[in-house]
């Protein structure tokens, strides 16, 4: 009963994909999290918005597609959506407002960054899917491990 239990990442929740980002509630995926598994394709993280920032990630690039996704946080009804965000893409910062549910496909070589939420009606659902098992950019970024998030985590109500 125990043959496919290697395929099933337990905990997954509180950890993030960058440090910069361990203030909201996460979960997420990338291959050093599944010991044993090898040639995973994508890794994710999924972290619930519920107040203004501007996410601290430099404007980078990665050599693999990746899909930002905006989704509302009712569960009953994800595209209610109660929020504004500023999304700059390219070398010269175009800037796109989201305020719907929205999906925006970043094909490998396109900047993206910075992303600024600047208005929080109702707490919603922001993250990314990186077709890599690693989160690599051309920025680098401090990773968590799991052990490391275990043992440092701070939920919003112990601040």
């Amino acid at each position: 009963m125990a043959d496919y239990e290697k395929y099933i990442l337990r905990n997954a929740a509180g950890v993030p994909v960058l440090k910069s980002r361990s203030h909201t509630p996460s979960v997420g995926g990338r291959q050093e999290m599944w010991p044993g598994i090898t040639g995973m394709g994508c890794n994710f993280g999924i972290n619930s918005i519920t107040e203004p920032y501007l996410l601290p990630d430099p404007p980078h690039k990665h050599e693999f597609d990746e899909y930002l996704f905006f989704i509302g946080g009712n569960p009953l009804n994800m595209g209610e959506f109660d929020a504004e965000i500023d999304v700059a893409l390219g070398d010269k910062w175009e800037v796109y407002s989201i305020n719907t549910t929205s999906i925006i496909y970043i094909p490998k070589g396109l900047q993206h960054c910075p992303i600024h939420v600047k208005r929080v009606g109702k707490p919603f659902l922001f993250g990314h899917i990186l077709l890599s098992g690693q989160y690599i950019s051309d920025k680098g970024g401090e990773l968590y491990s799991r052990s490391e998030k275990k043992a440092s985590e701070v939920t919003s109500t112990e601040k």
